[in-house]
């Protein structure tokens, strides 16, 4: 699986703070947001490569920081952060779309397809903005996707209309699947927001040029959700934490302030929930074995039923056939001895017992 780590915006609202550096770089604690999101998606053991798509003017940076090259900068300042040492063995690329400024950027969506041709990636997705963080595993969201086996995102409960305004909003049915998404409404449908953060199954990711043909918006990353859930089933997995959106230089305070990582208990939590799946998994396999013992043994008690049934018969006619043989040697005897009877009569009678000595027979035969 490929996860694409969106970081091509120009982050306008935190001006002068992201004027000349990026935003998805700025420390939160002692590590870059970006740095937050691969620790943690890392621990899934899912995911093989992780490509960074940035615009040309952050591009240096995020060299820099993933391989400690700078191309086109001579002196990289000495505040410019190198990825975190327990992901210094992570496969990461980093794109550069080719934009320059604000007015020019290609929107989420077109950055999704522009990573999708630039790498010939034919593979599961997992699409994150690169300026959010959560308090809990996104392990988890990933478990809820490949046990889901359809494209995923995830929700929670936004009660402000304010907010709701801006974000993706979605409908959804009783099984989780998504009827509609709508990102930024002026007249929300309902109060379940979608963050920035997407599965998408290998057949859905390579829909994405067909979405943006067919007029699926492409600045938001949602948009393209919203197109798809009406193609194809799209669930959605209640969030099971908070996420923090890094949108000003009010709210960066506040998580810088405020964000102390991924909680422990998301951590054992989703290593609880993987064995539980293993666990029932195992339960259900024995549960399988056990019916079909118990069909194969209700099949054998009911031949072995039969059996004996077979036996008593095969007795009943032996019998008769003994019984019948004796008289048709009486019937002999009378014959040969000049007995009183018709003749002609006895040899019918011997011929009919015959004949259900050859019934008896083949009842026998058909029973063994």
């Amino acid at each position: 699986m490929k996860c694409i780590i969106l970081a091509a915006g120009y982050a306008t609202r935190l001006y002068p703070l992201t004027e000349n550096f990026p935003k998805p770089l700025l420390k939160v604690g002692d590590r870059t947001i970006v740095d937050h999101l691969i620790s943690d998606v890392a621990r899934s053991g899912k995911i093989d490569e992780y490509v960074i798509v940035t615009n040309h003017r952050f591009a240096p940076h995020f060299s820099w920081w993933a391989d400690g090259e700078a191309s086109g900068v001579d002196c990289p300042d000495d505040s410019w952060p190198r990825r975190c040492s327990d992901i210094a063995s992570e496969r990461i690329t980093v794109l550069d779309d080719g934009t320059s400024t604000n007015d020019t950027r290609l929107g989420a969506v077109k950055d999704i397809l522009f990573a999708i041709d630039k790498l010939h990636i034919d593979d599961e997705l997992l699409v994150l903005a690169g300026d959010n963080l959560l308090d809990f595993s996104l392990c988890r969201f990933l478990d809820y996707a490949l046990s889901s086996q359809t494209s995923c995102i995830m929700r929670y409960y936004e009660d402000s209309v304010e907010r709701l305004r801006k974000c993706g909003v979605i409908d959804i049915d009783k099984h989780d699947r998504v009827i509609s998404m709508e990102e930024k409404p002026q007249v929300p449908r309902s109060k379940w927001c979608c963050p920035p953060f997407y599965y998408y199954t290998r057949s859905d990711a390579r829909l994405v040029r067909q979405g943006l043909l067919s007029g699926c918006g492409s600045d938001a990353p949602g948009s393209y959700v919203a197109w798809l859930c009406l193609q194809v089933p799209v669930h959605a997995m209640l969030m099971p934490g908070h996420r923090y959106d890094i949108g000003n230089l009010e709210s960066y305070k506040k998580v810088c302030d405020e964000y102390q990582g991924i909680a422990e208990q998301f951590i054992y939590l989703h290593y609880c929930i993987v064995h539980w799946v293993m666990l029932e998994e195992l339960r259900q396999n024995i549960n399988g074995l056990i019916a079909l013992y118990e069909a194969e043994k209700q099949r054998a008690d009911g031949l072995e039923s039969r059996l004996e049934q077979c036996k008593t018969l095969v007795e009943d006619y032996k019998t008769q056939i003994i019984e019948l043989n004796g008289q048709i040697d009486n019937l002999k005897l009378t014959m040969a001895f000049g007995g009183g009877g018709d003749s002609k009569v006895s040899r019918e009678r011997i011929d009919k017992l015959v004949r259900e000595i050859d019934k008896c027979i083949k009842l026998l035969e058909k029973e063994d």
